[in-house]
């Protein structure tokens, strides 16, 4: 993708370098990662593909000369936090584009950045949020049994010979 700034120091790393042919399609994903130690918040794009000269989602174009023409089409590119979801779940019969993974079905498919950020953060918090639901439910009944209680008395019948 360039030129590699740490050539010009004397350390390069061959295999990090990818070098774009002529009407090749390559397929990407974007990762923006917090400067965070110890922590593994970030957030990811879609599966994307690029292309030089042929047709792909983003459309990569030569550079001639030294500096790039920035007044081009641009891409823009959704990020959204994917939360910590595992390979195992996602292949299970639990998740139910399980078949959809098995076949090769491209995430973009099924879903879109939105919906996988909402679901991100419910795997990440699952614990949480089951708790706060028992603890709300729980709350709600022990509510509707004292409010019974209260109100047995004014539903009893009087007798006439009270007064």
């Amino acid at each position: 993708m360039g030129r590699d700034p740490g050539a010009r120091h004397g350390y390069r790393k061959p295999l990090d370098d990818k070098v774009f042919h002529e009407q090749g399609r390559y397929d990407l994903g974007i990762a923006v990662h917090r400067d965070a130690t110890g922590s593994r918040w970030h957030y990811v794009s879609m599966p994307y593909s690029l292309g030089l000269g042929r047709d792909a989602d983003i459309q990569a174009q030569r550079l001639n000369g030294s500096d790039p023409e920035w007044s081009g089409d641009w891409s823009e590119i959704t990020l959204f936090y994917p939360g910590q979801v595992n390979w195992p779940l996602l292949i299970s019969d639990a998740h139910a584009g399980a078949q959809d993974i098995a076949e090769g079905t491209a995430v973009r498919a099924r879903h879109h950045e939105k919906q996988l950020a909402y679901y991100g953060m419910e795997m990440e918090f699952n614990g949480p949020i089951t708790a706060r639901w028992g603890l709300t439910l729980f709350s709600g009944l022990f509510l509707m049994l004292g409010l019974t209680l209260a109100l047995i008395p004014a539903f009893r019948p009087t007798h006439k010979g009270d007064l």
